[in-house]
């Protein structure tokens, strides 16, 4: 272990430490003690984890870590929040330490047996194998090394952005993109097509061209100032999100800690904004969900900053954003799910895979899951992995033995898929973007379209003949990261 690596290490020892003692000494003992609870079910198969030679399996493992670590003791101090029934349901659940151990402990046993049939199957296939120079193992991909370069690649994202938000502008005004919303139908799928391409593939395009950029404050306000564009004109915090993870992460890998440290507030401000702009914009007629935004997203903000920022809170968005992941309540609530509300196991299974195999009663499903329904539009989420986990297997050994091994399945999937984009294109980064972006897309959304669409675009690149990469790597990159000694991790 490095220097560094140690030196943070104990610094993270020392903060958690300080917290707990602080919790203990106001009282909060049940989310100090689920918070030990948590770290003792997970951290060793995190550990175990890192001896498998699978990026994608270590990311999930480590999603599950540190979501539920920030989670579980922040919901525990917020219990007040939460009521039986509703948004904020928890049921007949009580907030005893007790309650928790038996949903965390057949949780570790469903990492345990994933990264079980991970680590034999990832051996009995052959995999691909990576050549990586020993820089790969902090992979850091180079902005343009020129002036001209960087100013090229900055007037790329400049015009890019102004070529979107205008599009951005007129998507909101016309109800299309909207989290919830039913769109206009319009020609050829149209609505359909500019979702995918303002959500997902404009946040690739866009975070590759900034990679290539200086990386430093004027690339990253610009693309700062668009990701809330994005989140506002589609009311989403997601897409916010997504355009907002390649500034922190370069900021990481660059080590700049004062540009982290200023996205990373701007990120909660932003999304607290996106969230507070719901209740301006979303109105629900008949019983069901619209949008009032035909007056454009500035008379839209107006009517948000007029009505006021009482519910504004960073605490409460700092949750939010870990819970859009993988949430305590989430988990609870799929702890206590009937999972016959949705046809029981095996369609359960289907619908896990593939959420069209299984179209169940909307209403049904939110009765068991939250005790109402709800207006025609709004979803309340089954949550990420850990929560389907439980929900889907009915918190059954075999059942979830057997969800385990289907997750395995995806991991060896994605794994396949990393490295094999890696070692097609010879840049050691690609196996961490590639294999991070996969899994964040499964951790929250398997078995959906938007999932189905990556898993989809990313086997095209796998199989699709090799482009240049000029522009986004580098000839002299490559000559680079293709010497060195081999790798499997």
């Amino acid at each position: 272990m490095s220097r560094t690596k140690l030196t943070l290490g104990l610094v993270a020892l020392l903060f958690v430490c300080v917290i707990g003692l602080f919790l203990l000494l106001i009282g909060e003992s049940v989310a100090v003690s689920a918070a030990l609870l948590v770290l003792l079910s997970f951290l060793p198969v995190y550990l175990v984890a890192k001896w498998v030679n699978s990026f994608v399996l270590k990311a999930l493992i480590g999603i599950a870590l540190v979501t539920q670590t920030i989670s579980v003791p922040l919901f525990v101090i917020h219990r007040d929040a939460y009521a039986s029934t509703g948004w904020n349901a928890v049921k007949d659940f009580t907030f005893t330490f007790g309650e928790f151990v038996p949903m965390y402990t057949e949780l570790a046993f469903f990492l345990i047996v994933v990264v079980s049939c991970v680590a034999l199957f990832i051996n009995v296939f052959k995999f691909p194998k990576l050549r990586l120079d020993q820089s790969a193992a902090s992979p850091v991909l180079k902005p343009a090394t020129t002036t001209k370069g960087i100013g090229y690649y900055l007037f790329l994202l400049i015009l890019a952005l102004i070529l979107m938000t205008p599009l951005n502008l007129w998507m909101f005004s016309n109800g299309i993109s909207l989290t919830g919303v039913e769109p206009p139908r319009l020609p050829f799928r149209l609505s359909g097509i500019l979702h995918y391409l303002t959500s997902l593939v404009v946040p690739v395009v866009l975070a590759a061209i900034y990679a290539k950029t200086s990386r430093s404050y004027s690339p990253a306000i610009f693309l700062m100032l668009y990701a809330f564009v994005l989140g506002a004109t589609q009311v989403s915090k997601g897409a916010l999100l997504l355009v907002m993870l390649p500034i922190l992460y370069f900021a990481v890998v660059d080590r700049r800690y004062v540009l982290l440290s200023l996205s990373a507030a701007f990120t909660l401000v932003a999304v607290q904004l996106v969230i507070l702009l719901r209740n301006v914009v979303y109105v629900v007629t008949a019983g069901k969900s619209g949008a009032d935004s035909e007056g454009g997203l500035m008379m839209t903000l107006d009517k948000m900053v007029n009505e006021g920022f009482d519910n504004f809170s960073i605490t409460d968005t700092f949750l939010l954003i870990v819970d859009r992941i993988e949430g305590a309540q989430q988990i609870i609530l799929a702890s206590k799910f009937n999972a016959d509300a949705i046809g029981g196991v095996t369609a359960a299974f289907q619908w896990f895979n593939f959420n069209p195999w299984n179209v169940f009663d909307a209403n049904t499903y939110h009765m068991e899951l939250i005790g109402i329904t709800l207006p025609e539009g709004f979803v309340a989420g089954g949550g990420g992995l850990l929560s389907k986990a439980l929900l889907v297997t009915q918190s059954e050994p075999l059942f979830i033995a057997a969800f385990a091994i289907n997750v395995a399945a995806y991991i060896l999937i994605g794994e396949w898929i990393a490295r094999s984009i890696c070692i097609k294109y010879a840049v050691p980064t690609y196996y961490y973007i590639v294999g991070g972006v996969y899994v964040l897309f499964f951790y929250v959304g398997s078995g959906t379209l938007v999932f189905l669409a990556v898993l989809s675009f990313l086997i095209f690149i796998v199989l699709m003949p090799k482009m240049s990469v000029r522009g986004f790597g580098g000839k002299k990159e490559i000559e680079q990261h293709t010497a060195g000694p081999v790798s499997n991790s």
